[in-house]
C-alpha cells in the first residue's frame, strides 16, 4: 500500500502535483536496516573501547578470521529465508564440510576440497527435492536432514583429529598482498552477494520470497528457484565447514550444532525476514558480526559464557518486535 504526497511547486501554489510515492514497506525495511547498522557500531564501539588493542589489521584479521564459519552459515540460512524457506540443516552440512576437510584433503588437495564442495552441493540438493519435490516441510525436511548429517560426521569422525593441509591453514590464518587473507575471503563473498542478487536467478529469489503466486504468473520457475536456493546453502555451508578445519587445523563432528540457531539469529538480526523475499547475504554478514562482537564483550568483562547467549536471544526479541511494530505502524 502507498499513499502520494503532494506538492506545490514555488509560485504555483495551486497546482500542486505528485513529486513521489511513499512506500511503507521501504520505510521499515529503511528502518529495519538502521537498527541493524546501529548495533553493529555500537558493537563495535564498545569492543574498541574495552579492547583498544583490536585497532590494527591483524587483530582485524584474526576478529574476521573467528567470525568466518558463522558468516558462511548466516549467508547460507539467508539465501533460504530470502527465497521463503527455512534451513536447520546448515549445522549438520558444515560439519560434514569440516570433518571431510580434516579427514580427506591431507591426501589430495587438489582434487578433494572440488570434490567436497560437490558434495554440499548434493547435501543441500537432498534438502531441495524433498521441500520442492516431495512437499515436505522445510521446517521438517531439513531438521530430518540434519541429524542424518550429523549422524555421518560422527561415523567419519568419532570424535575431534584429523589435520588439514599446512599450506592452506597458513593462507586462511596468514596475509596476502599484506592483508589479512581472511579479510579477503570476506570480500569475496560480499562481492559474490552484492552481483548474484542482481542477476536473474538473484531477482527470482527475491520475487518468490515476496509472493510465489504473483512470482509464478510473472514467468519465474519458483520450484527450481526453491530448489537452487537449498543447493546454494549447502555449498556455502560447506565452504563454512571447509573454513573452520582450516582454521583450526582439525575437525570436530559435534561443532555444527553451535552453528544452526545462531543462522538464524544473525541473519533475522541483520534484517533477513522469515517471511521471505526481504533481506540477503549482505545483511546476514552484518548479523553474523553483531553476533560475534556480543561473544567478544562478554569474554572482554569476564562474564560467563551463557551470558552471550542469553543476551543474543534477547537482541532476537527486541529486534523482531522493532520490526514488527513498524510494519504495523506503517500498515
Amino acid at each position: 500500500m502507498s499513499s502520494s504526497i503532494a506538492v506545490a511547486p514555488p509560485g504555483r501554489e495551486g497546482a500542486a502535483r505528485p513529486l513521489r510515492r511513499v512506500d511503507p514497506a521501504g520505510l521499515t525495511r529503511y528502518a529495519g536496516l538502521t537498527v541493524t547498522w546501529v548495533l553493529l557500531l555500537a558493537l563495535v564501539g564498545i569492543n574498541i573501547a574495552l579492547q583498544p588493542s583490536i585497532l590494527n589489521m591483524t587483530q582485524v584479521g584474526l576478529i574476521v578470521q573467528t567470525a568466518l564459519p558463522l558468516v558462511f552459515a548466516c549467508v547460507a540460512q539467508s539465501i533460504v529465508l530470502v527465497s521463503g524457506g527455512i534451513d536447520l540443516s546448515i549445522g549438520g552440512t558444515l560439519v560434514l564440510g569440516n570433518v571431510l576437510a580434516a579427514t580427506w584433503m591431507n591426501h589430495g588437495v587438489a582434487w578433494h576440497l572440488p570434490l567436497i564442495v560437490l558434495f554440499g552441493a548434493g547435501f543441500g540438493a537432498l534438502n531441495g527435492a524433498l521441500v520442492v519435490f516431495a512437499k515436505v516441510e522445510p521446517f521438517i525436511a531439513t531438521l530430518a536432514t540434519w541429524s542424518i548429517y550429523d549422524g555421518i560426521a560422527l561415523h567419519l569422525l568419532a570424535t575431534d583429529g584429523g589435520s588439514t593441509p599446512q599450506s592452506l591453514t597458513s593462507w586462511i590464518t596468514g596475509t596476502s598482498f599484506g592483508i589479512p587473507s581472511s579479510i579477503l575471503v570476506l570480500a569475496v563473498v560480499a562481492l559474490w552477494w552484492w552481483h548474484f542478487a542482481k542477476t536473474r536467478a538473484g531477482r527470482h529469489l527475491y520475487a518468490t520470497g515476496s509472493d510465489p503466486v504473483r512470482a509464478a504468473l510473472g514467468g519465474v520457475n519458483v520450484s527450481r528457484t526453491r530448489f537452487q536456493a537449498f543447493v546454494l546453502s549447502g555449498v556455502i555451508a560447506t565452504i563454512g565447514g571447509i573454513c573452520l578445519a582450516l582454521i583450526t587445523s582439525t575437525g570436530s563432528p559435534t561443532a555444527g550444532s553451535g552453528y544452526i540457531l545462531p543462522s538464524i539469529e544473525g541473519a533475522v538480526i541483520g534484517g533477513v525476514t522469515l517471511t521471505g523475499g526481504q533481506g540477503g547475504a549482505g545483511l546476514a554478514i552484518a548479523g553474523a558480526f553483531i553476533l560475534t562482537f556480543i561473544t567478544s564483550v562478554s569474554e572482554a568483562l569476564n562474564l560467563a559464557p551463557w551470558v552471550a547467549t542469553v543476551i543474543s536471544a534477547a537482541l532476537l526479541l527486541a529486534v523482531v518486535a522493532a520490526r514488527t511494530g513498524l510494519q504495523h505502524r506503517e500498515a
